[in-house]
């Protein structure tokens, strides 16, 4: 598929940052050598021949994570462009091109038409008046079938619908209050059936849009508040390396608030690295948050004396 036409496309490599692998040597892991981390992404496309079903089926999963990362870094630098070739034997990579060569300004004119009507209601559903609410019963099939362009459109509807269901839920709480992430009930975020599909529009989502820009504290608590959020995050995490250390800190500020899904969500990442693992150990223990995922990360990926 050819990716012409939109210069907010090809963002430098510095602004992905460096993909997450298992040794680190910096805060988070931003310390990496870039060639040790496409060497191992390479390995795993390599290895994928010589493995048995349960190990190739594992090692795609891990690709196709950091999918939207890969194929972006890819195409911005001329240096990574064996690693593209090898991409092509991916199904999804198509799918991630098309979200890449979506034209941005169709997405973003309806979505600020959105979000300006829904302000003028003042509705207390959070919902009403958005593009999911508008579409009903026939949101899921239209989710499934309808084009990129889309599928991006009601992604963020909805993302916008759950944000805004956390501003209601906190709107009358005073300056410092411990905030709140009830349960949000979406179709679109509780399905699994989608979950490899939000995984590549969410990171590209975050990076593209420019009028309406998604603050990443305010997406973190609402995927807290949705039934795949956890792993969202994860693949969010997998995705903008970049934003590593501050997706940590905004999930260890919300720790009072969901301390089980915070605590879950950190183990999984923390156990990309021990250093990764110090790191929200130092910060957890700074802000008196989670003791219990303190001594676990010390006993399981640090082992030292606290």
């Amino acid at each position: 598929m050819e990716m012409e036409g939109d210069e907010g496309m090809m963002e430098t490599e510095e602004e992905w940052g460096t993909a997450p692998v298992a040794s680190s040597s910096g805060p988070a892991g931003n310390g990496e050598k870039k060639s040790e981390e496409w060497g191992a992404f390479e390995s795993i496309l390599d290895e994928k021949s010589s493995a048995n079903a349960q190990q190739q089926q594992q090692m795609v999963e891990e690709v196709v994570t950091c999918l939207p990362y890969l194929v972006r870094v890819a195409l911005a630098n001329p240096a990574h462009s064996i690693l593209f070739q090898k991409l092509h034997a991916l199904p999804q990579l198509n799918s991630v091109l098309a979200y890449l060569a979506l034209d941005i300004d169709a997405v973003e004119d309806p979505l600020e038409a959105e979000l300006q009507r829904k302000r003028k209601t003042g509705s207390t559903n959070p919902a009403e008046g958005s593009l999911v609410f508008q579409y009903g019963e026939g949101l899921v099939s239209e989710f499934e079938t309808g084009s990129e362009e889309v599928k991006m459109r009601l992604f963020l509807s909805e993302l916008h619908n759950v944000m805004d269901h956390v501003r209601l839920a906190n709107a009358s709480k005073s300056r410092g209050a411990t905030r709140s992430f009830p349960a949000y009930h979406s179709e679109i975020f509780g399905d699994e059936l989608y979950l490899e599909e939000l995984g590549f529009i969410l990171p590209i989502a975050m990076l593209r849009l420019r009028r309406a820009p998604l603050s990443l504290e305010a997406v973190i608590e609402a995927l807290l508040c949705v039934d795949l959020g956890g792993r969202l995050l994860r693949i969010l995490f997998f995705n903008m390396p970049a934003l590593r250390d501050e997706i940590l800190l905004t999930l260890i500020k919300c720790a009072a608030a969901a301390p089980h899904l915070v605590t879950e969500v950190l183990l999984d990442l923390c156990s990309l690295s021990a250093t990764i693992a110090l790191f929200v150990r130092t910060w957890v223990m700074q802000q008196h948050q989670l003791p219990g995922l303190a001594l676990k990360l010390t006993i399981t990926h640090i082992k030292d004396e606290v």
